[in-house]
């Protein structure tokens, strides 16, 4: 993957995508590169996403492989936005308006609660959780056990351990 490094998500998105429906469609890399007149080299780069992709070479393969019309337009739009930020990226010092608004709520929050489904938060562990816990896992973790049971008792109860 380090020939990736790089190169936008989105690219390597329709890269390994251009891929996939190659081999789906049961051509060959050498056909598909002859009957474009592209070498193997190149469609080899645009697969694995080695390389930009242009939306004429990316239209020219989507046809070949008889992608339908609203899957084509998808991918060909990726590639036309390639170079767009990411909803995740920093834009200009700040945050995009969505983030903004989440941590407007959370700073006036009155409270913020933490559910768990499978294991209980580390704050609220018990010795005898957390001996249950690591012995359960595997059983010859004793030693390592024993040693979080110790610090675990030696830690300051705040009055919520029931045993």
């Amino acid at each position: 993957m380090s020939g990736r490094v790089g190169v936008p998500v989105r690219v390597r998105r329709v890269s390994s995508e251009l891929r996939e429906l190659r081999l789906r469609s049961g051509l060959g890399a050498e056909e598909v590169a002859g009957a474009l007149g592209m070498s193997m080299s190149k469609l080899s780069r645009m697969e694995s996403g080695q390389r930009g992709l242009q939306a004429d070479d990316v239209s020219a393969l989507l046809g070949l492989y008889r992608v339908p019309a609203r899957r084509r337009e998808e991918l060909l739009s990726l590639v036309r936005n390639a170079a767009m930020p990411n909803w995740w990226q920093v834009q200009e010092g700040r945050l995009p308006a969505m983030w903004e608004e989440a941590t407007r709520f959370e700073r006036e929050a009155a409270a913020i609660f933490n559910y768990e489904t499978t294991l209980v938060p580390g704050m609220l562990q018990t010795a005898g959780y957390a001996s249950a816990l690591v012995g359960g896992t595997d059983p010859d973790l004793k030693h390592r056990r024993d040693r979080n049971v110790g610090y675990l008792s030696s830690q300051p109860s705040d009055g919520l351990e029931q045993g």
